[in-house]
């Protein structure tokens, strides 16, 4: 709101790779041209940029960086797929731009991303730590993996239920 735009799902940071100034012709027609792709999906509701408001704001003060915002249909929940979608359009900017994505779109992907390979890391060492605790308490193969066998089941069968359920209704991780 304070560049008077509204609140945008997907924050665009592009920079030219030799330096130059973004608010030339030359810059503009390189932005405009990363994001045709992007603008025609039908899930993409716009963008604003400088190059079509002239906002002093999505700027930088010494021209080297010009922000793009947009816009995504859908809740939260959608516009994290819809991102999941057009994020490699986004990065396919060509030589001439480098480009850094921001906003809450990529940061849900990104914590929901991380949360999903903590806790497949927590899994690996927590599956065969709890085996080797029950063979050391059960002093018997079998009556030890029990146990594990069963806690895995659970795990799998717990996941797949929240799959299950994230279908029909938005999940948190």
């Amino acid at each position: 709101h304070r560049l008077g735009v509204g609140k945008p799902d997907l924050v665009l940071l592009y920079q030219r790779s030799d330096g130059g100034d973004m608010r030339s012709v030359e810059a503009a027609v390189l932005v405009t041209d990363a994001l045709d792709a992007v603008l025609a999906d039908e899930d993409v509701l716009g963008a604003t940029s400088y190059y079509d408001t002239q906002l002093d704001g999505l700027v930088s003060r010494d021209g080297r960086r010009a922000l793009v915002l947009l816009s995504l249909i859908g809740d939260d929940a959608r516009k994290v797929q819809i991102y999941r979608r057009i994020e490699p359009l986004l990065r396919e900017t060509g030589d001439e731009l480098s480009l850094e994505i921001g906003g809450n779109a990529a940061a849900a992907n990104l914590a929901q991303k991380v949360a999903m390979d903590d806790v497949a890391k927590a899994e690996s060492i927590a599956l065969p730590l709890a085996a080797l605790l029950m063979l050391f308490f059960f002093r018997s193969g079998v009556a030890a993996l029990l146990p594990v066998l069963i806690g895995g089941v659970c795990v799998a069968g717990a996941s797949a239920l929240v799959g299950v359920v994230s279908h029909v209704l938005e999940v948190s991780v």
